[in-house]
């Protein structure tokens, strides 16, 4: 990439892959490493949401998640998913949540929902219907057949949305969560040719 399309979405990125990368070079197991994250994660959660959340409480709702997840996300994100869902009444609707990421690595919307093959293309279609620019995705689906999503994103100006704007975007999204018609095209974003040369095709024996 070059020095205008950087950002700290993308450092982030890279500074994984290089850290995992160099772990493995050294040797190390990366089985064990994993479960080994999973379960500092669940620790520092535990304090984190500490006294708030019991620590039974919070051990049960773990059960109800993979190991990929706590693998992906940082204890902070995962206390704040759980402090949320946790929130949530028996039978309460689709919980959409927003956090504004640092510098300019855009703003997260958390999704959990019921279960749905679908879920991946209706978020896509709201945020195609909203102009913006997805950075990462992110699904996880729990033992109890829910889904919990998280999605990256920006403006086309790589900016961040204002509160309006958010609640619009949440409305949007409940709307294509809800709806039962097939999912529409999604609309295509103008933008200018990428290139002004014509495309040719050659063949080398």
């Amino acid at each position: 990439t070059n020095e205008h399309e950087w950002n700290a979405w993308k450092e982030n990125t890279l500074r994984q892959l290089y850290l995992a990368t160099r772990e493995r070079l050294r040797g190390g197991a990366a089985g064990g490493d994993l479960v080994l994250k999973s379960q500092l994660t669940r620790q520092q959660v535990l304090s984190l949401c500490a006294p708030a959340i019991s620590a039974p409480e919070l051990t049960r709702y773990f059960a109800r998640l993979p190991m990929s997840y706590f693998i992906h996300y940082q204890p902070e994100a995962v206390a704040w998913h759980a402090r949320n869902i946790l929130r949530l009444a028996p039978g309460a609707d689709a919980l959409v949540l927003f956090a504004q990421l640092p510098a300019d690595a855009g703003t997260q919307v958390m999704v959990y929902h019921h279960a749905s093959p679908l879920i991946f293309g209706k978020l896509a279609l709201a945020m195609a219907q909203k102009h913006l620019n997805v950075l990462s995705a992110q699904l996880h689906q729990t033992y109890d057949r829910h889904q919990l999503c998280t999605v990256s994103f920006q403006t086309v100006r790589r900016g961040k949305l204002d509160s309006d704007r958010l609640h619009s975007l949440r409305q949007a999204i409940l709307a294509q969560l809800h709806a039962e018609a097939p999912l529409a095209d999604i609309p295509a974003a103008p933008a200018a040719p990428p290139f002004a040369v014509s495309t040719r095709v050659t063949f080398l024996e």
